[in-house]
């Protein structure tokens, strides 16, 4: 399922335009400044494409790069007011070439061939490194358990990809775990940059620091799971779009701001509630109300006054959901259940008061960690 070399010159040809090159981030409405964009897009689409015939071995990837790199040189050379996309796509490229064989096919982030500056991994290894502090500020969960492993790959179904370019799985059944990105062969654009994003927070937030704490080889979650694909998933969404507005997400790879950049989050996230693939129809309400529940925790700390402000309740409720999810004791099966509970107490519009202390639950859980004393609390108090 790995990358053949062409298809890793091809990806990162592909993932360079989408950075430096794509219309919707360009600098200036000028026609001239325009066409030589698109000149320069085309360049890189048909150096994608047609790498197979240079790009043989791994050796090839870092010439054919370099000869992509040249011919944007040339484009719109002697003149005074060239783009500065180009210069920067150019730029890019060389670079890319540079650290070529670090190039994250296949790789870890902690590993010696993840101190790459280019590939996708350093993406993955900036996303993982803030996941990491905001599941434990104090480190007990350090860098490198659980070992992580990335694999990229270009879809032999690229159907069940639409209507986007990609897609991502997760295997936590072995060690390392597996983080998988899944993309159509073709071009990439800026907004697929915050699809990427959130395939990245998704896999990681939900799925692979899992049960972080306990161990590996647990059992991989189902589509189907509510709590893992709806609660968490919200979890996900909301650190994507906190990323966007408050400006921490990194310029270099993610250079598409404002609404657009926000509807793309939202198109992505709203994707997995509406006709998600293989998922009947109740399955679909359960990760949906997952959702609405996930959501109802924060409004209901901020109303309640368990929270000074509605940033800490919503920084309180995903600080429970993370140290739920990465639980040493945590199963998705468990935590499905779990969920149902939180669901039925959380949502309840008949008697408020049930649904306050099940929020009280969650918060003391936050301090005294015992799985089981909150599985028992939340069962109480959703049988009213």
């Amino acid at each position: 399922m790995s990358l053949r070399p062409a298809e890793r010159a091809a990806l990162l040809l592909w993932l360079c335009a989408a950075r430096k090159l794509d219309p919707d981030c360009c600098s200036s409405d000028d026609q001239a400044t325009r066409n030589l964009v698109d000149a320069a897009l085309s360049c890189i689409d048909n150096g994608a494409k047609t790498a197979a015939v240079d790009v043989v071995a791994d050796d090839d990837i870092s010439p054919y790069l370099l000869r992509i790199a040249d011919a944007l040189c040339s484009l719109g050379q002697n003149k005074p007011d060239r783009p500065i996309e180009l210069a920067a796509a150019e730029a890019l490229l060389r670079q890319i070439a540079d650290f070529v064989g670090d190039f994250d096919g296949e790789s870890s982030i902690t590993g010696e061939r993840g101190r790459t500056a280019s590939g996708i991994l350093e993406l993955a290894g900036i996303i993982e490194a803030r996941i990491r502090i905001l599941i434990d500020p104090t480190n007990r969960l350090i860098r490198e358990i659980p070992s992580i492993f990335y694999v990229t790959a270009f879809s032999e179904s690229p159907q069940e990809l639409a209507p986007f370019r990609m897609n991502g799985g997760t295997n936590i059944s072995c060690s390392p775990r597996v983080v998988t990105l899944v993309f159509k062969f073709e071009g990439i654009t800026s907004l697929d940059l915050w699809h990427l994003a959130y395939t990245l927070h998704h896999e990681l937030v939900c799925h692979t620091f899992q049960g972080a704490f306990g161990g590996n080889g647990l059992r991989n979650a189902h589509a189907s799971s509510h709590w893992t694909e709806g609660w968490m998933d919200t979890v996900a969404r909301d650190l994507v779009l906190e990323w966007l507005k408050h400006g921490e997400a990194p310029i270099n790879w993610l250079p598409l701001r404002g609404d657009a950049a926000e509807a793309a989050v939202w198109s992505f996230h709203n994707s997995r509630y509406e006709a998600p693939i293989g998922l009947k129809k109740d399955q679909i309400l359960s990760r949906s109300r997952a959702r609405e529940a996930c959501r109802a925790l924060s409004d209901i700390l901020s109303a309640c006054g368990m929270a000074s402000s509605v940033d800490e309740a919503k920084e309180l409720s995903r600080k429970f959901s993370l140290s739920v999810n990465s639980h040493a004791h945590a199963d998705f099966k468990r935590l499905d259940s779990l969920g149902a509970n939180l669901r039925v107490a959380l949502l309840n519009r008949v008697r408020e008061e049930i649904a306050v202390e099940a929020a009280r639950a969650c918060l003391a859980f936050i301090s005294h960690k015992d799985l089981t004393k909150l599985e028992a609390d939340v069962s109480s108090i959703a049988q009213g």
